[in-house]
């Protein structure tokens, strides 16, 4: 999956990158599923989220079950 920095920022804004940044720093973040379009993952944060996201035309859409 081919999805930059620049693309995360502009879908779900710096302050949400930078909080996904440091859980996957702290190890928070595991991968449950990738293909070449899109990703599933859960992040420990207060409780178990749910993350998916997918490339379609350069564009990242995505869900999560977290407040944000």
């Amino acid at each position: 999956m081919d999805i930059k920095t620049e693309n995360i920022i502009s879908y779900a804004g710096r302050d949400v990158y930078n909080k996904g940044l440091r859980y996957h720093k702290q190890k928070k973040v595991r991968l449950t599923n990738v293909e070449l379009d899109h990703f599933e993952a859960v992040v420990k944060g207060a409780y178990n989220y749910t993350v998916n996201a997918e490339l379609v035309g350069g564009k990242i859409y995505g869900s999560c079950t977290c407040p944000y």
